[in-house]
């Protein structure tokens, strides 16, 4: 079994390639439910997402491999989003910690702090020094169950 932080570089990695497929895969089911809801909850009123069943709708993008005809739209929209924050992380910049989880015994909270004294700018928010990754060991590996160390919450609209 691979240990939590190789699983959490192995999920950013996916992602800096362009395999939203594979770094959905290794993302935690109650995850990709919550990141398939908010989607179609962002995204509402959008003719095609008006169409469906909402609850349908997000049990069917939220497969760990979906072939509903949605998938595409949802995929790019979330490979560009994590790739914007993402995207430039180089392991070797950064160190790594993990800690046991408020979240349960099979959760591990990993923590990448950046090595230099100054902050990275992933984004356009503040600037960043840390970055956290919840993981959950299941199906005989580690699965990104959130980007902080609390469970994500599925709904209308889903807390994050």
């Amino acid at each position: 079994m691979t240990g939590p932080v190789k699983a959490a570089q192995a999920w950013i990695e996916a992602v800096q390639l362009g395999r939203y497929d594979t770094a959905w895969a290794m993302t935690d089911a109650r995850m990709r439910l919550v990141r398939a809801q908010a989607w179609i909850w962002n995204n509402r009123k959008d003719e095609d997402i008006k169409a469906c069943n909402r609850d349908e709708l997000a049990r069917a993008l939220a497969e760990a491999r979906p072939d509903h005809a949605l998938w595409g739209d949802f995929a790019a929209t979330e490979l560009h989003q994590t790739q914007g924050v993402y995207g430039t992380f180089r392991p070797e910049n950064w160190g790594a910690s993990t800690n046991p989880s408020a979240a349960g015994p099979d959760f591990s909270l990993v923590l990448f702090a950046h090595l230099s004294g100054d902050p990275l700018i992933l984004s356009d928010r503040p600037p960043v020094f840390s970055m956290a990754f919840l993981m959950h060991a299941a199906d005989g590996g580690w699965q990104l169950a959130s980007f902080s160390d609390v469970l994500p919450t599925p709904g209308w609209p889903p807390k994050l």
